[in-house]
């Protein structure tokens, strides 16, 4: 059941933050899923769990019912035979004339370093002082969960009226690679349909190189 909402603020504006609100604890429990998966995007490491991490953020905006495809996709690394890691993209169609946003995060962290660096398992979500802990935690699956969440919000008030097109672009070389992770968003607008080749998009300002 929704709350009334105020004079100054529309029906479903009201209904929307409230369904943001009951489904917080959700959106948690599902961070804690992720943060257990040790998606680390470096050679060093296990690559198949970069691999169920990607596939989980693919069930993840699969179970909004928003998108009109969800797809696990790994491009070629410039010129080359070799494959980046796996990214997730999901598309859906504008409709009505209405624009399409990109909502951007990437599902990648760092190496966690030694575990004397940790009060708690770096894998292992734990929440101290209303916090939660964990690799990756903030950065960035509080970032994918935040879209999710708010998706799940709106899809739940709005439904099949939803007209606005919606890109999501979940990386998974973010951490290791940022001139890689600049080339793959900077094409994602297009291979979204939205725009041509000779059109540029907003991540070009997105990100500057690393010194």
């Amino acid at each position: 059941m929704t709350s009334p909402s105020s004079p100054e603020q529309p029906a479903s504006d009201s209904a929307v933050l409230e369904a943001v609100a009951l489904g917080i604890p959700s959106a948690l429990s599902d961070l804690g899923h992720l943060v257990r998966i040790p998606g680390i995007a470096w050679p060093a490491f296990d690559q198949t769990q970069l691999e169920r991490s990607a596939e989980a953020v693919a069930e993840l905006a699969r179970g909004t019912g928003v998108f009109d495809e969800v797809r696990v996709l790994r491009a070629h690394v410039d010129d080359t035979d070799e494959l980046g890691q796996p990214a997730v993209l999901a598309t859906r169609a504008a409709r009505g004339g209405k624009p399409t946003i990109l909502l951007y995060a990437h599902h990648d962290v760092q190496p966690p370093g030694s575990d004397e660096l940790w009060d708690t398992p770096p894998f292992e979500p734990t929440v101290r002082e209303g916090r939660l802990y964990g690799r990756g935690a903030a950065d960035d699956k509080a970032g994918i969960m935040a879209h999710i969440a708010a998706l799940r919000a709106v899809a739940e008030v709005v439904g099949d009226d939803l007209e606005l097109g919606v890109a999501l672009f979940i990386e998974g070389r973010r951490s290791t690679a940022p001139a890689l992770s600049r080339a793959s968003f900077a094409t994602t607008p297009r291979r979204c349909g939205r725009m041509p080749s000779s059109s540029p998009t907003p991540a070009t300002s997105i990100r500057t190189p690393r010194g």
